[in-house]
């Protein structure tokens, strides 16, 4: 017998700290040059990334958010 219980990734939002389904949340990566951040809209983009949720409030305070910094430090693109 199968089962057609197929596992869904769970993701947190680095602004909310609420726990989401992966595909719920827009995924940002650390910026291969300069300083802003890169929205990885399908999730595939190599390197580090971090999440964050649709929610109105959590959207407005991405762009204060500096933890990415520290997220993204020490990480090479190649």
């Amino acid at each position: 017998m199968k089962k057609n219980n197929k596992h869904i990734p769970i993701r947190t939002c680095v602004i909310c700290r609420q726990k989401y389904p992966k595909q719920e949340l827009v995924r940002f990566t650390c910026p291969e040059t300069g300083h802003e951040l890169q929205i990885d809209p399908e999730g595939k983009r190599p390197g580090r990334g971090f999440y964050v949720c649709f929610n109105e409030r959590c959207q407005k305070n991405i762009s204060r958010f500096r933890g990415w910094r520290n997220k993204c430090k020490g990480v090479r693109h190649v």
